[in-house]
């Protein structure tokens, strides 16, 4: 005996119609991360920081930006940028695990190719300031994004750490 798949008709049919897309909705309401007009200003106003090279004050906005819009959709804008107030600031160590939150946090962020390279330049400056165990890995993280981005223009170029 073959089994008929369930059938539903007239109006119930148009009720359930009604919930499922209603349902479908929310769910995508809630997935879709928005950005708000109160996120917006807080990061404008980091933007406006952050090019005129006041790398603590941005730092600062990017830090509260960070803590107030956990779900904006420029939040892995928000780390790397973030993470080049640090390095800007000599702050050498923030930036590095900065950038790794990027890189590990975010693997199709756009800009993921730049945050390898600000990563392993962090981490060669630390290597220099004292800490030669970090040249292997400053080499390690150099390598990494040919492997995410073979294409990218940044990694054309040959990096070698001799």
């Amino acid at each position: 005996m073959a089994s008929r798949p369930f059938a539903c008709t007239g109006p119930l049919a148009v009720v359930l119609a009604v919930l499922c897309v209603s349902v479908d909705s929310a769910a995508r309401e809630v997935a879709t991360p928005r950005k708000t007009p109160k996120a917006t200003r807080q990061y404008n106003t980091a933007i406006d920081l952050h090019n005129r090279k006041a790398y603590e004050s941005a730092a600062a906005k990017w830090s509260d930006f960070l803590t107030n819009h956990k779900d904006d959709p420029r939040v892995d804008r928000a780390w790397h940028y973030l993470g080049i107030c640090y390095s800007k600031q000599n702050q050498l160590e923030n930036a590095a695990e900065t950038f790794e939150i990027v890189v590990k946090t975010f693997p199709d962020f756009d800009l993921l190719a730049d945050a390898y390279l600000n990563l392993g330049l962090t981490q060669y400056h630390i290597a220099q300031a004292g800490k030669p165990k970090m040249y292997n890995t400053a080499a390690k993280t150099f390598r990494a994004p040919q492997a995410v981005s073979p294409q990218s223009a940044h990694w054309r170029v040959g990096y070698s750490l001799g």
